[in-house]
């Protein structure tokens, strides 16, 4: 039986620790990967990312520095990390790297479908911080404590900038990695859900959960058994 690596990316403002309630929910079999990027957590003297093309360079190098060989490995992102997480399975690809085995995409509209209203990134604190409070997934006690305001706003507020400022451009060719899409049924870009389908060649299976954006904190134990459900299928294939 194979094992399985799981590469988690984490959403705008996040760290690599938001994914270790998880460990004692997956399959002994799938090795949990917490992608840590920069500027946050064990990284946090590095500098931020200018463009959505640096972080994926990054995310690239930590993934194949962690690959181990004969082993099939999936990639899960949420929000920003969705992107970072399909932008980075073509950039894996197309340097000789094999795509993952399994691609899964949480809280995000297709990548060519990312239009924002309005860029968050430019309002002043008071507006920016009105607007993460809207989205219901930092803790309300953050917004009261002005040393973790200063800490973790300057985070948050670039990795807006570079999700805002990201342009689609259509690759060359579709991936060849089966896609899980989750969405909360109570987010804004659900009637362009279906769009990711346009992006693999292979076969791209939608999940809705109860929730808005953050609908991830909400159904932990429905989330990580969809993981395993979805990774069992590799158990016991060769690598592609």
């Amino acid at each position: 039986m194979n094992r399985m690596q799981l590469f988690c990316l984490p959403y705008a403002g996040g760290s690599a620790a938001v994914y270790k309630k998880w460990s004692d929910c997956l399959e002994s079999w799938i090795e949990l990967v917490p992608i840590e990027l920069s500027g946050r957590g064990n990284r946090f003297n590095l500098p931020f990312y200018s463009t959505i093309k640096e972080a994926v360079d990054d995310v690239q190098q930590q993934i194949v520095s962690c690959l181990k060989p004969n082993t099939p490995y999936a990639i899960w992102g949420h929000s920003m990390g969705a992107l970072l997480s399909y932008e980075a399975a073509h950039s894996l690809s197309q340097s000789g790297v094999r795509q993952p085995d399994h691609l899964f995409v949480s809280g995000s509209s297709a990548p060519n479908h990312r239009k924002k209203e309005k860029n968050l990134h430019n309002l002043d604190d008071e507006e920016f911080m009105r607007e993460l409070k809207e989205l219901q997934g930092t803790p309300a006690d953050f917004f009261e404590n002005k040393e973790l305001v200063e800490l973790f706003l300057p985070i948050i507020r670039n990795d807006f900038k570079i999700s805002e400022q990201y342009i689609y451009e259509a690759p060359s060719a579709k991936l060849r990695t089966n896609i899980s899409v989750l969405y909360g049924n109570e987010e804004k870009f659900i009637n362009k859900i279906h769009a990711w389908s346009e992006h693999t060649e292979k076969e791209c299976r939608y999940h809705e959960f109860q929730g808005g954006h953050f609908f991830i904190f909400d159904h932990i134990p429905k989330v990580t058994d969809l993981i395993n459900g979805s990774l069992s299928q590799y158990k016991f294939i060769g690598i592609r």
